[in-house]
């Protein structure tokens, strides 16, 4: 909190003891700090940045982006000695007459001075490292501008002790300006290779990536580089500094497979501006000029699994016959596109496209040719009715498999069905609409990293959500160990229903539903902000429609859960979210006060808007009547306690500076 620079010099004044202020506050080591002595011989020569702050509050907090700010700028000062622009801060606790005397009433606060001439307004922007640095690097060039001096660095030649006589022409040479530097060699063409053949991690700003034109050319599908896994951090950043060592492995572990880059946002600001990094660390895959945010964990497992799918030549991966058991083994949910030789080469590129949807996504797509798995699975596939002798009777179908089966796919998508008239492109986005919906498993987990992904999931399906416990069943608190036995059972009976809504047609129902379940111990938190479900209510069902921030109530039994008995009826689930999807039950929100605040000052803001651009005239006689009658109120309140006030601020009699 903020706290004003008038109390804090009140209190500085009833805290001195003897007859003078102490100056023994705790400081800021290692940075320039201005006072009364230097402030005006200091400021009145070049550009400032001047932080106002009071080391008696807790204002530390900045103090790390200071820092930074004022090490990698530092050549702003040093590079233009014609057009210099410094740092330095001024302690408002000490000097309190000077930040009173440039009209400082709260701290921290932060301007710009001028050759001495104080900028109109402080800082508005984010006290954020890159945005600090792009509001400093626009005012040191406007100063520049002012005083005529190129935007080139040109910094002063070290002084060096004459030890021997030098030469003219030595002597010349060291006072020009420095050589320019040599013009980059010509990029040689760029063919197919193998990505991170040295198996190392790849620093940008040195070769082969010196710049940023060659950073574009370098993650271009053109570039056949292969994909590229991109760390955009700074050196300062805690978060960076963890997991520096797991990236360095990573760059190993991808030998051949995938590049791994870092950038330095602090070295090279304005690459990471242009690629619109917003937070450190910030990691993407550059794939066939796609790139893919990741959003996983930081441990060096966690991004090797993500980054050698996300960095694959395609989503679809090739299988046979032999493979189809064990993949069915090691995932819950997998696409499988069959297709027969016979098959259009315009439809096998359509899904290969839209299968790149999924490699940045849990889920796993494979193709195949293989005679006996088309054959296995020919009752699930379209047969063409081309007329076209080439692919007359061509096989081919998109499945889905979940629940680690491999005998009966849950759902079908026919390519070969999509209209020969359709574009290339609407075609690939119907086939990756089909992919995107199907690739929940029968229940879905909520944890922090599929949270958003399931509740606010792009098909706008409903969302049956099961809060389960290991502790909480039906009112009852019970040991972890037989509650976790009590959890598995519960559900069992939510998975088993899960299924059968999936398996029986619903026409009553016209949304998509998935099925989710949270843990109800985990999340406690969450779940009662949002679905105003308490520990006492657990097990509980409700149906979220993330989509408009609301949710609905459906019936389910958790007294039954502590008795033994199924806590839902099938019948009663399934007639409750019937009862949804035709309007028959109220929503409830699951936003926040701070959300409904926002939304209601948002709605407020909207009809002020609105009424002013219909009535201008009118509502401009409303304001002049209603800031005549504001103003009145205050002359009366200043008139009656003008006798009572008493100086906050101490005087120069009152307290001698150390």
């Amino acid at each position: 909190m903020r706290r004003s620079l008038l109390l804090a010099a009140g209190l500085q004044l009833v805290l001195a003891t003897g007859g003078s202020c102490s100056t023994s506050l705790v400081t800021r080591e290692g940075l320039l700090k201005l006072s009364d002595a230097d402030w005006q011989s200091s400021v009145s020569k070049g550009a400032w940045l001047i932080e106002f702050f009071s080391s008696k509050t807790k204002s530390s907090d900045f103090l790390p982006t200071w820092e930074q700010l004022v090490k990698y700028k530092a050549s702003l000062s040093t590079d233009y000695p014609n057009a210099p622009f410094n740092f330095a801060q001024v302690d408002c606790s000490i000097s309190t007459d000077l930040c009173v005397g440039e009209g400082i009433t709260e701290t921290p606060r932060l301007f710009t001075y001028v050759e001495g001439s104080k900028s109109k307004t402080q800082y508005q922007g984010k006290r954020e490292y890159l945005d600090l640095v792009s509001y400093v690097d626009r005012e040191a060039a406007a100063f520049r501008k002012l005083k005529g001096v190129s935007d080139e660095p040109h910094p002063l030649p070290s002084s060096k002790p004459a030890t021997s006589a030098k030469s003219p022409a030595a002597g010349d040479a060291a006072g020009a300006s420095p050589a320019a530097p040599p013009p980059p060699a010509p990029t040689a063409p760029i063919g197919p290779v193998s990505p991170n053949q040295a198996g190392t991690l790849t620093k940008f700003g040195s070769p082969p990536i010196p710049d940023d034109a060659a950073l574009e050319r370098f993650l271009s599908k053109e570039s056949r580089q292969g994909p590229s896994f991109v760390k955009f951090f700074a050196p300062w950043c805690p978060h960076c500094k963890a997991m520096a060592p797991a990236y360095q492995k990573l760059s190993e572990t991808l030998k051949g497979k995938v590049n791994v880059i870092e950038v330095d946002c602090v070295a090279h600001r304005e690459t990471c501006v242009k690629y619109g990094v917003q937070s450190f660390p910030t990691l993407r895959m550059f794939n066939n000029g796609r790139a893919t945010e990741y959003r996983g964990g930081r441990s060096h497992e966690a991004m090797l699994e993500w980054a050698i799918k996300a960095g694959s030549n395609s989503g679809l991966k090739e299988i046979g016959h032999d493979d189809i058991e064990r993949i069915a083994k090691d995932h819950d949910v997998y696409f499988l596109y069959l297709f027969s030789p016979e098959t259009p080469q315009r439809e096998q590129d359509i899904v290969e496209e839209a299968s790149s949807f999924l490699m940045s996504k849990q889920t796993y797509a494979f193709r195949t040719s293989d005679a006996t798995l088309i054959q296995r699975y020919a009752s699930y596939l379209h047969v063409s009715k081309s007329s076209s002798p080439a692919s007359a009777g061509a096989q081919s179908g998109l499945l889905v498999f979940k629940d680690h089966n491999h005998e009966v796919p849950v759902s079908r998508f026919y390519p070969s069905s999509i209209s020969s008239t359709l574009s290339d492109e609407k075609a690939v986005q119907q086939v990756a609409a089909w992919l995107n919906a199907e690739r929940f498993p029968t229940v879905s987990e909520l944890i922090g990293t599929t949270f958003a992904d399931v509740i606010y999931n792009d098909a706008k399906a409903l969302v049956v959500l099961a809060a389960l416990s290991d502790v909480h069943h039906g009112g009852n608190v019970v040991g972890t160990g037989s509650g976790s036995e009590e959890r598995a059972l519960e559900l069992k009976l939510f998975e088993k229903l899960a299924r059968k809504w999936r398996s029986s047609s619903h026409p009553k129902v016209k949304e998509k539903i998935l099925f989710a379940w949270i843990d109800a111990d985990r999340w406690a938190t969450a779940i009662k902000t949002y679905y105003k479900i308490r520990p006492v209510d657990v097990p509980q069902v409700v149906l979220v429609e993330g989509s408009r921030l609301q949710y609905y109530e459906l019936p389910s039994d958790s007294p039954a859960a502590a008795r033994g008995r199924p806590w839902l009826d099938e019948a009663s689930l399934f007639h409750g979210i019937e009862a949804v999807s035709q309007g028959r039950v109220r929503a409830k929100s699951s936003k926040t006060y701070i959300d409904r605040g926002f939304e209601v000052a948002g709605g407020a803001v909207a009809s002020i808007v609105v009424t002013v651009s219909r009535h201008p005239w009118l509502s401009l006689a409303l304001l002049v009547v209603f800031a005549a009658a504001f103003f009145s109120f205050l002359r009366r309140v200043a008139a009656n306690t003008q006798k009572d006030r008493q100086p906050l601020l101490p005087t120069a009699s009152n307290c001698k500076l150390d």
